[in-house]
């Protein structure tokens, strides 16, 4: 007889007591018998229902149902049936999966099996695990999401389970052909493989009874002797990739990838409730079972914590989840068991904002590290400001993990300082947000225990903390340009500042297309790369907007200083700041084409250190044109400009040289370089044609005006005369004259518009014959003489005479209707309305 079945006796002496309590009632506690010897372990080839049964019965692999009150007299009740309960832990055991079962108890997949049932945990493992012999799991529901636990087993559905546990080719595709055409298709199946040896089925529909189950159940067993089965092995960690058929836990040394296969189940929390309760993870809503070929988004949960349960060819056959960044711990987090960690915690504890549940307020939860002695001795969680707090003891068998996807801090670390530094926790007090623990219940020892009368304090002993949010970045963020474009194996070339190229694999990028890769030839780029979240860019110069980033001409440079001047002459002055990224530094110099980048991202505001001062500079290789201009780029940095701030009329005095020249004040508040003056200046010359052009907006503008101005040299010898005068007009400089036509068809438009709103108030007012009582003229009366003061507020300058006069007759038609209304019914207008003149 073939020996390969020699490590199956492991799963069988586990069934030594197992079919006892599947198939038989409570008995008295009996006689021991010793396990199945090595030389026993091969399923012998037997025939006959009798021979098969006794074989079990004989080494304590299933026993009867109690009786009588004698412990010895069982009854195997070979006529009865069985339920698929019964079924399901049986062949658990068989297959050797028992050890799965207290990981899966704590969830529920069929909607009518509670989490307490007995058999929960069992149903679960044989409804996910995957036979060793086809990868496919032995249960199946009804449509529904229903088990039916206490049905009896009919012959068809055990033959289903026996040949999903045996037959080696047996696809996915066969299986649910077979379901459709069932149940014919199993029962030929199941005859073939010989799990009918023995037994005689009349109607496939009809409950099994237990001599008949016993008997396929060997005849499988038998059929399973060429299966070899290994434990399964656990790994517990952050979930920090799915990529390429396997899943990755933690980073760098504490690393472990296994393989994924398409029916890999992922017991995940369902995140799409709102349900507002105190514990936001405690009642919201039960977990979802999915197998990986079904995982949407995977990347969705890195950063939670899992358990992975690993088989002998190393792939993946469960991934639990126990915690993740958005609900933290996964489970009941109020003093109260957590059934999801069993295995790993008794109960969870979590930070929380402060929350709001049936107009009750819970202040929120905070947690601190505790050190004596300069080391962690606990980490408490605080609520509210009050003292009171939940502690957990730090020992050496605590883990500890940091889990924040943004950052790409996605692992465990080997100790809670380890943790802290990478958290940054840099508050005075210590409190860190974002933080959940698995931990263990001591108990204490009452005084009347000891042999003193004195009571012994229980504790709470830390299991797993697991930090979410921290300040230390693992993303490897790195500035770059782009040398060449993205290429049709999706590589792309990049270079760093001195001029040493990167070539980077973007098939993963997540942004679109890799071939649309956001970033072209000569862009400026922070790179990072990021395991949970991908490839990422932030685009810090776009070399084909010149408009923003122009492409200009370092004429002057001294150290850290230059002037730049671009395609229309205008000049600049610029600072380098120390830390600042230049592509390539050594050709940085006079005559070099430049695109930068200010502290101020090339958007002006107020700050001339943020505006002026460039954190990139990008050298144009050869064949690079100039383009765009500085104006709007730097503040206010036109070349050979000046600007003064809020000039007065007053501020205009008349020369009386022969130059026909006016001097103005002008209170400099900025002086910008000029490469023949950089003096600040708190006068200058203007001619008679620039004056009254600024005189003309002074009075169109209440007497304000922010100019800006270049200087020449003229008025006998003085080089102080301004022209090219500009005026800020809104958000726009335009030249004064401009300004002025542009802020009287503004005005015009503005008065126009209030006439035509003005037009139309008027004729809505009531018709005076229409009025009948005192309130009804009171109201028009009050409306009349609000539309009067309208009426005398408008600007009519700028409106047109005859349409100013259209306005006033007609609203004086409404006023004379309303005061003869009133004469004829003897009321009295209230107030009193007076026709415009």
């Amino acid at each position: 007889m073939n020996k390969k079945f020699l490590s199956l006796v492991l799963a069988l002496v586990m069934v030594l007591g197992t079919f006892s309590s599947v198939f038989a009632a409570p008995a008295e506690k009996k006689e021991t018998k010793e396990a199945p010897k090595a030389a026993e372990t091969v399923v012998p080839k037997l025939t006959g229902k009798k021979a098969k049964i006794d074989w079990l019965k004989d080494r304590g692999y299933i026993s009867g149902r109690k009786v009588n009150e004698d412990p010895k007299n069982n009854d195997l009740a070979l006529d009865k049936t069985i339920q698929r309960a019964e079924v399901s832990k049986l062949l658990v055991f068989a297959t050797g999966n028992e050890n799965k079962v207290d990981a899966l108890k704590s969830i529920t997949i069929y909607k009518d099996v509670a989490l307490n049932y007995w058999a929960n945990g069992y149903i679960n493992v044989g409804s996910t695990e995957p036979s060793k012999a086809n990868n496919l799991p032995f249960l199946l529901g009804y449509p529904g999401n229903v088990f039916k636990p206490v049905n009896n087993v009919t012959y068809a559905e055990l033959a289903k389970m026996l040949v999903t546990l045996t037959k080696t080719d047996l696809t996915k595709a066969m299986h649910d052909q077979a379901n459709k055409n069932w149940p014919s298709q199993w029962m030929a199946w199941a005859a073939d493989l010989g799990i009918f040896d023995d037994v005689t089925v009349a109607d496939a529909n009809k409950a099994v009874n237990r001599e008949d189950a016993f008997t396929m159940i060997f005849n499988a067993m038998y059929r399973l002797k060429e299966i070899k089965v290994m434990p399964a092995n656990e790994t517990m960690g952050i979930l920090s990739q799915i990529k390429n058929g396997e899943i990755t836990i933690n980073q760098g040394e504490k690393a472990k990838t296994v393989k994924v296969t398409a029916n890999t189940t992922f017991v995940l929390y369902d995140r799409s409730s709102n349900t507002n309760t105190l514990d936001v993870n405690a009642t919201r809503i039960a977990q979802r079972v999915v197998l990986a070929d079904l995982l949407s988004n995977p990347s969705y949960y890195y950063g939670s914590l899992v358990r992975v349960l690993v088989n002998e060819k190393g792939e993946a056959t469960h991934v639990l989840e126990l915690g993740n960044p958005a609900q933290l711990a996964i489970g009941n987090c109020d003093n109260n068991d957590n059934a999801r960690w069993e295995g790993v915690a008794d109960r969870t504890i979590e930070t929380r904002d402060q929350v709001t549940v049936d107009r009750v307020t819970y202040p929120a939860i905070r947690a601190k590290v505790n050190y004596k002695e300069g080391d962690a001795k606990s980490i408490s969680f605080y609520e509210g400001r009050s003292l009171n707090s939940t502690d957990l003891k730090l020992t050496a068998a605590t883990k500890y993990f940091v889990a924040d996807v943004a950052k790409n801090q996605l692992t465990e670390v080997k100790d809670v300082d380890e943790a802290l530094r990478i958290v940054g926790n840099t508050m005075a007090a210590g409190f860190i947000e974002k933080v959940y623990a698995g931990y263990n219940v001591v108990d204490g020892v009452e005084k009347h225990e000891t042999s003193s009368p004195t009571a012994i304090q229980g504790y709470n002993e830390a299991t797993v903390v697991v930090f979410n949010k921290v300040q230390k970045d693992n993303n490897g963020e790195v500035t770059l340009r782009v040398k060449n474009d993205v290429t049709s194996k999706y590589n792309i070339t990049l270079e760093d500042v001195d001029g040493k190229e990167v070539i980077a694999d973007v098939a993963t990028y997540r942004g679109g297309f890799p071939n649309n890769f956001n970033a072209d030839k000569l862009d400026v780029i922070k790179w990072t790369n990021n395991n949970a979240a991908g490839i990422g860019i932030e685009k810090m110069i776009d070399h084909s907007k010149t408009e923003r980033y122009p492409i200009v001409k370092v004429i002057d440079k001294d150290g850290a200083k230059l002037v730049v001047e671009d395609k229309l002459g205008n000049t600049a002055r610029l600072v380098v700041d120390s830390e600042a990224d230049i592509f390539l530094n050594g050709q940085l110099k006079e005559g070099a084409l430049i695109q930068f980048r200010t502290l101020a991202g090339n958007v002006p505001g107020s700050d001339a250190t943020d505006a002026n001062t460039v954190d990139i500079v990008s050298v144009m290789p050869n064949g690079i044109a100039l383009a765009g201009v500085l104006q709007g780029v730097v503040l206010d940095n036109q070349g050979n400009q000046y600007y003064a701030k809020n000039v007065k009329a007053a501020d205009i005095k008349e020369y009386n040289g022969t130059n026909n020249h006016y001097k103005v004040i002008v209170n400099q508040l900025n002086s910008f370089y000029n490469t023949d003056d950089g003096v600040k200046r708190d006068l200058v010359w203007m001619s008679k044609s620039e004056t009254e052009d600024l005189q003309a907006w002074l009075k169109a503008n209440d007497d304000n005006a922010n100019i800006r101005y270049k200087l020449k040299d003229n008025v006998q010898g003085n080089e102080n005369e301004a022209f090219d005068l500009e005026v800020l007009y809104g958000s726009k400089w335009l030249p004064v004259a401009n300004a002025v036509a542009q802020k009287a068809a503004d005005d015009k438009a503005a008065q126009k518009a209030a006439l035509d709103a003005f037009n139309k108030k008027v004729a809505a007012v009531e018709d005076a014959t229409k009025l009948a009582d005192q309130a009804a003229f009171d109201k028009a009366a009050k409306e009349l003489k609000a539309l009067v003061d309208e009426f005398n507020a408008l600007k009519v300058d700028k409106l047109e005479k005859s349409d100013v006069d259209k306005a006033k007759a007609d609203l004086n038609v409404k006023i004379k209707a309303l005061n003869d209304a009133a004469t004829a019914k003897t009321i009295k207008t209230n107030p009193t309305v007076a026709e415009i003149a």
